[in-house]
Order: C-alpha cells, then structure tokens, then sequence
C-alpha cells in the first residue's frame, strides 16, 4: 500500500500549496480547460481527436461554440450560475456528446476561476452508467438493516465493488494516533487480503489525507 507507481506525486516531504500536477492526463480522457466569462479554451489535454472529434491545434484559443452547440454551452452557462462547482458535477451521455458515434460522460469543476471539462466514452453496457440512480438504490440496498458498525462497513464495500466492479475495496479506519486499521474488505478471490491488518500512520501521510478530505474521489485507471 506504501509503494508508489512511476507517475504518482509523492506527498511525503510537501506540504499542500507546493503540489504540482503533471500537465498531462491519462490517455483515455480529455481535458478543456476554459475561461469561464469568454467560454474561450485556454488549455487542451488528452484524446481530444478521438473523444471530441477535433485535435489540440483546432481547439486551443477558440470558443466553446467551434465544438459543443449552443444549448450545449448553455447547459454549461446555467451549471455556472447555479452552483459552485467546488466538486465535480457530472453530466452524462448523451447531453455533451460531439460525436453522433462516441458516447461521452463529461464532468465539470471550477479550478483557481477556471472551467474544467473532463471527457471520457460512455459505456452504454453498463446498466448503472445508463441509470445511475439504479446504481445508488443497488449501493444503499440493506444497509439500513446492518447489525454493527462492522457489519455495515463490511456490507458497503460490498455493495461498492459489485456496482463499480473494483478489484478490491476497503474500509480503512483510522486511530487516534493516525495508524491505519483495514476495518473492512472484498475482493477478487486471488488477491491476497489485506482484512484486519494495521499499518503505521506514514502508510498514509498527512498530506494525503488532507488531500482526500478535499477530494473524495481519485481515480486511477493505468497506474503504470
């Protein structure tokens, strides 16, 4: 759990203010960065050509029109008026799809007064990405019924992996002396279990933990 791969950032030795991303993204996305006033595209990362059907060079310095209609920026207009995109909102395929044959589920946040667009296929086969809130009501099913807190940790992870279909997941508990408790685990049979080991608080560092509180989600689809 302590081995970092290659392209992670170690947060070791930094504080927070001194993280720098990559200014690069995994290949399967795509990423507009965009002035949120002029909704012109200042920044192009990814798989623009595949995902959007326009490379970087057609992008860069145009308005947002040159690739989604106009009821499409002002979905993304109406998105800035009503909320603070602090968190990442979701909109899923069809409503930013470009390409009549590439299904895409874009997310949106705000990041220093700039807009975010993030891009990636759809998977039309996957029922709870079709129908996410058959996704929450599968997650949330008996949980209310949980005899323990051990119980409903242990039933949460599972409902987790059977609707995103991870490997692993675990309910990782801290004590009062940071150290890390693996509190409740599924997973795939030939992985080894990590279930009720303990691990010392540098397992995860300070910053990263502050990290997560800011950031709930981080997904990682290739880490080599």
């Amino acid at each position: 759990m302590s081995d970092l791969p290659d392209a992670a950032i170690d947060l070791t030795n930094c504080d927070r203010e001194q993280i720098h991303i990559p200014g690069a993204i995994l290949p399967h996305g795509a990423m507009l960065v965009v002035e949120p006033t002029t909704m012109l595209i200042e920044q192009v990362a990814g798989d623009t050509l595949g995902l959007l059907g326009k490379d970087a060079a057609a992008l860069n310095g145009r308005g947002l029109t040159s690739l989604f209609t106009t009821e499409q920026v002002e979905r993304l207009r109406d998105v800035l008026r009503n909320s603070s995109l602090t968190r990442p909102r979701h909109m899923l395929d069809p409503l930013m799809r470009i390409k009549t044959d590439r299904p895409i589920d874009v997310s949106v946040h705000l990041s220093n007064g700039a807009l975010v667009i993030e891009a990636e296929a759809a998977d039309l086969t996957n029922r709870h990405s079709v129908d996410p809130l058959a996704c929450l009501q599968d997650m949330f099913d008996g949980l209310g019924d949980a005899r323990d807190l051990q119980a409903y940790c242990q039933l949460a992870a599972e409902r987790v992996r059977s609707v995103a279909g991870y490997d692993r997941v675990m309910v990782y508990r801290f004590a009062a002396d940071e150290s890390g408790w693996v509190f409740a685990e599924t997973r795939r049979d030939d992985l080894s279990p990590f279930l009720d080991l303990h691990y010392p608080a540098s397992d995860i560092p300070k910053q990263a933990r502050a990290l997560y509180l800011t950031s709930w989600l981080r997904l990682i689809t290739e880490v080599d």
